[in-house]
């Protein structure tokens, strides 16, 4: 056998990025400390305690981002089956009658809104403008 590699370590002095002087962004504080380009937070905000306050935006934004997902040519469909099942379901443009089969596989949520004839954007819009003549 050989002999074991010792990697030595790095002093404390070396740092990889540059470190700079911020504000923390936690609401209401507003201490200055160095950080690195990505740090947001001084020391005693890092902690595990202050998560609830710092994610508090980010169950709303992921709300908004679900309602938005109506605008999206996929659409969610919540269900807990265990196997796959064929659905007939229908196209979702204004107009159009046409049904189509999606399978539906189990922890999979998302499938096209639309039917295959329907599914790019030019010929939903080709399709509007047709019965608006």
């Amino acid at each position: 056998m050989s002999e074991p590699f010792i990697v030595p370590k790095k002093e404390g002095d070396l740092h990889l990025e540059k470190l700079k002087k911020k504000v923390c962004a936690f609401p209401g504080c507003k201490v200055v400390e160095s950080m690195t380009g990505k740090g947001k937070f001084c020391q005693e905000h890092r902690h595990r305690k202050y998560r609830k306050v710092i994610d508090e935006g980010k169950v709303e934004k992921k709300k908004a981002d679900e309602e938005t997902n109506n605008l999206n040519q996929n659409q969610i469909i919540k269900h807990d089956f265990s196997e796959s099942v064929k659905m007939v379901l229908p196209c979702q443009l204004d107009g159009c009658q046409e049904e189509f089969t999606v399978v539906v596989y189990p922890k999979i949520f998302v499938y096209p809104k639309f039917c295959p004839s329907h599914r790019n954007e030019f010929r939903r819009e080709l399709h509007l403008k047709r019965l608006e003549k």
